[in-house]
């Protein structure tokens, strides 16, 4: 079925939530549309926002020209926008936006720890290009007031491919060490 990208698109524009849902449902399929999207991650409204990022996340890897945007999403200022744009880099195996995730992971208020659990995986996904995440993924696997955080961190160095040493432990609360591969 050949889609007007364009009707579609302005169909977003006005009613958001129906052509969102069309755009995931065509996933992949939608690989035409992924410029158009791109100046949705700049709308005014926090829903446009992130329906586009969630339409990307549905598109897949096709949506690699979006990754500038969506590093500059993950300084949004709704909160669901910035999680939404942590999960899709993490999906795109995005190396452009670990700098961003990794500023993510520093963030300390509770409103963004969501935004945290998917920063970590994110790294975890984009492997070996996340390695300067390596010794704040490491403080966040040590933490021990967010189990999902803590697992998702560990998970991350896990797939951070290099060499392993003593660095690539957790003090455990009893006061022994343990590896985190």
């Amino acid at each position: 079925m050949a889609e007007d990208w364009d009707a579609l698109i302005r169909e977003f524009a006005g009613v958001t939530v129906p052509a969102a849902k069309r755009l995931i449902a065509l996933g992949p399929a939608a690989a035409p549309a992924v410029p158009l999207l791109v100046p949705f991650l700049r709308d005014p409204l926090p829903l446009r926002r992130k329906l586009a990022i969630n339409s990307l996340y549905a598109i897949g890897r096709a949506s690699t020209p979006a990754v500038p945007a969506l590093v500059e999403a993950l300084r949004d200022d709704t909160v669901s926008v910035r999680e939404a744009a942590a999960e899709t880099l993490g999906m795109l195996g995005a190396p452009a936006g670990v700098p961003g995730l990794i500023e993510a992971l520093s963030t300390t208020d509770d409103e963004n720890r969501f935004l945290r659990r998917w920063a970590a995986w994110a790294l975890g996904e984009i492997g070996p290009a996340a390695e300067p995440a390596l010794p704040r993924l490491r403080e966040c696997a040590a933490r021990r007031d967010d189990g999902d955080l803590e697992r998702n961190a560990a998970r991350a160095i896990r797939r951070i491919p290099r060499d392993v040493s003593a660095r690539d432990t957790i003090e455990l609360p009893n006061g022994h060490t343990q590896p985190l591969w």
